[in-house]
């Protein structure tokens, strides 16, 4: 969305696709505050014409017919039979099941604002076997097969109806390439940017329709952040699309990146453009930050090293009792979540070490921070360093691939250290907690350096990598 508002003050007409099915797709437009602005590639299929939450009370009261059936709450019964249960998300229907004779599951209707969307069919070990789409007069537009692959179900077909035609397709990927086709031939002169590599690049393999497109990378390019090393597997196919013109260009979130993306994928289109900017941020005086509250703004997982920074802060915790660390971000690492609260556990550290889970809104907790630490093996662009420069934390972090060099300046907004050091961390934690002064400076200079950042800033880089690929309107 920060990138629409850019694209809007360079006015380059703009739209948002998406390729999954969205629940949420009326709260997006409400955000944009236009709905044009959004592209769902289901609903350009559907055409569903969506209901206001009114409208759900007559429908399920038509779904449970109290004429027909016992109704219980939001369960309907037939002569002491289940054979229907209604689900709702807020105030609005989100799915329906029903059941065959023996009480099991064998499909599931689902609602999207107020419109029957799509059903799930069963067999009979609860498994998915077909999902079909419908458009408002409930005739089927879309159906995805599922078979089971080991462990895991797969897609084995997808047929679609589309303007009086059948066309089948191995999987989704294949239905995406025929979807940004048909965007294509709406707008020959559209422009593809790609942020979500694993959906969006083997659609872009499928497409028949040659427009400029461009990958944009939000992570490092090998798992271990050392551009040496095997690239990720869902980059690796960019390769051959740069080689045959079928991707134009590579956008990077920092130089570093885009010069290793510029030499791995040998192309002179790598260009480096922040993945954000910073909002206007009020400035808060350091006297009211709380001393000795470190944070860190990061998803538990093993990538983000946060046993180490856990580490040093047990350490530090035994000369400075007042240190705090307060840990913000969802858990996707559920074995490294229960080894990191073990080692809390177990050096007792539970008073001061304290995991806070994800937080929509950051603000209070970086105005209070006197100290950010990241520990990743690597990163993308390190999304939470720009944000705590933004309201003035001095961050220590781990010098890796890639942000932190080129979001803080060293020495004057943060200070970088040595990856995987913990005894360098902890000394140069131990050296900021003993001079409140320096963090003071520190906390200025971190204002100061998420400036590179500014709204104008990063606009001028879209507008320069605009014009160097002749995309900009004059």
């Amino acid at each position: 969305m920060k990138r629409a508002k850019i694209f809007d003050e360079l006015k380059q007409e703009n739209k948002i696709i998406e390729l999954e099915y969205n629940y949420f797709f009326e709260s997006a437009h409400d955000k944009l505050k236009n709905a044009d602005k959004v592209i769902n590639m289901y609903h350009f299929f559907q055409k569903l014409p969506y209901k206001k939450a009114s409208a759900d009370q007559a429908t399920a009261t038509q779904l449970l017919d109290k004429t027909k059936y016992h109704i219980d709450g939001d369960t309907a019964y037939d002569n002491g039979k289940k054979v229907a249960h209604l689900v709702y998300s807020g105030e609005r229907i989100y799915y329906v099941d029903y059941y065959d004779q023996y009480g099991f599951t064998i499909k599931r209707d689902f609602y999207d604002c107020g419109i029957l969307s799509h059903t799930e069919f069963f067999d009979d070990n609860a498994q998915l076997i077909l999902r079909q789409y419908y458009d408002e007069n409930h005739q089927i537009v879309l159906s995805e097969y599922y078979r089971k692959a080991g462990d895991q179900k797969i897609i084995s077909a997808v047929e679609l109806l589309y303007q009086g035609q059948l066309y089948r397709f191995d999987n989704r990927d294949g239905l995406r390439g025929f979807f940004l086709d048909e965007i294509v031939k709406q707008d020959p002169q559209a422009v593809l940017y790609c942020d979500r590599t694993t959906s969006i690049v083997p659609a872009f393999e499928k497409m028949k329709l040659s427009v400029p497109r461009y990958v944009i990378f939000h992570s490092a390019l090998t798992p271990s952040g050392n551009p040496n090393d095997e690239l990720y597997d869902v980059y690796k196919p960019i390769a051959n699309l740069v080689a045959d013109g079928r991707i134009n260009g590579l956008i990077s979130s920092t130089k570093a990146e885009a010069r290793d993306a510029a030499r791995i994928y040998q192309t002179n289109h790598s260009y480096a453009i922040p993945v954000t900017y910073i909002s206007e941020i009020k400035p808060v005086s350091y006297l009211s930050r709380k001393f000795g509250n470190i944070i860190a703004v990061a998803r538990v997982a093993a990538i983000k090293q946060l046993d180490q920074l856990i580490t040093a802060i047990i350490k530090l915790h035994q000369k400075y009792d007042f240190v705090e660390l307060s840990i913000y971000g969802n858990t996707t690492d559920a074995a490294t979540s229960q080894k990191l609260h073990q080692l809390v556990k177990e050096q007792n550290a539970e008073d001061f070490i304290h995991f806070n889970g994800y937080a929509q809104n950051l603000d209070q907790v970086y105005n209070e921070a006197q100290i950010e630490v990241l520990t990743s093996s690597s990163e993308g662009f390190a999304m939470a360093v720009l944000e705590a420069q933004a309201h003035g934390v001095p961050v220590v972090s781990y010098d890796i691939n890639y942000g932190p060099c080129e979001i803080i300046d060293d020495g004057k907004s943060g200070q970088l250290i040595e990856p995987n050091n913990v005894k360098q961390l902890e000394y140069v934690l131990d050296q900021l907690l003993s001079k409140p002064e320096k963090l003071a400076v520190l906390s200025e200079g971190a204002y100061q350096a998420a400036q590179k950042y500014s709204f104008e800033n990063v606009t001028e880089k879209w507008r320069d990598f605009l014009t160097q690929e002749k995309i900009l309107d004059n």
